[in-house]
């Protein structure tokens, strides 16, 4: 069984009874991450500096103002992005009811004034996540895809050509793709180590969803950042891949 639904990895990430001190590191660490379904908010998603886990915010806090205020938060001067909106199109998804990997992910990245405004209109029609933007590590916006299965781990890592905030003659967008336009970017070289460290956070990944009672997984593709300060972020998940349950015995 797969799932595609954007929204999908961070409900399975939520800190339950059955994940509490599965790992000796904490939880998966994640950017707060908006999630909506048929244009209506579904939960908001963040970690939890102290509990070192995904939680929700309580619904009451799901306003947008509150959102607004914490997605600009922090903010550095002259920031390009404050936040990343990816969703699937609610008319193209009614095309292919039985075929949700055919619906193409449609992604912006979104300065203040256009969360503001974004917020203001509401979600439409559009099934999909809007996260807060992570700085990244060095001075161009950079990404990690990896391919995970119990035995092999790829990465692919991507960098912009563009720096984040110098580069002001590119656009916003342009600064900020990775894996989203080969054009505006380039592939670098994974060290073994860097696999390493990768593979254990999708290992951590793996546990967790086996744990929240999905069953156990036999691939993912999974998109990851590390921020100024080395922090690996668990961005978004483009496919989660179940085993099939065991047959029942006769």
């Amino acid at each position: 069984m797969a799932e595609y639904r954007l929204h999908a990895l961070f409900n399975l990430l939520l800190r339950k009874e059955t994940t509490v001190g599965l790992v000796d590191d904490g939880g998966v660490r994640i950017p707060d991450t908006v999630a909506f379904r048929h244009g209506m908010l579904v939960g908001w998603y963040h970690f939890d500096e102290v509990l070192q886990d995904v939680v929700k915010r309580d619904r009451k806090y799901c306003i947008s103002e509150e959102i607004y205020r914490v997605f600009v938060r922090g903010a550095r001067p002259k920031q390009p992005c404050v936040a990343r909106l990816m969703y699937r199109d609610g008319a193209e998804r009614e095309r292919h009811p039985d075929d949700p990997e055919r619906v193409p992910i449609a992604v912006r990245f979104l300065t203040a004034k256009e969360l503001k405004e974004f917020l203001g209109k509401g979600y439409q029609s559009y099934d999909g996540i809007l996260q807060r933007f992570v700085l990244p590590k060095t001075e161009t916006n950079s990404v990690v895809q990896v391919q995970w299965s119990p035995h092999t781990t790829l990465v692919s890592w991507r960098r912009n050509l563009h720096k984040l905030f110098a580069d002001r003659g590119a656009s916003v967008y342009d600064r900020c793709t990775t894996h989203e336009c080969r054009k505006n970017s380039c592939e670098v070289h994974v060290t073994p180590q860097m696999t390493e460290r990768y593979s254990h956070e999708c290992l951590r990944i793996a546990q967790r969803v086996s744990a929240a009672g999905r069953g156990p997984l036999r691939q993912m593709v999974v998109f990851f950042k590390a921020d100024p300060r080395d922090r690996i972020f668990c961005l978004w998940a483009l496919v989660l891949v179940f085993r099939p349950p065991a047959p029942l015995a006769a």
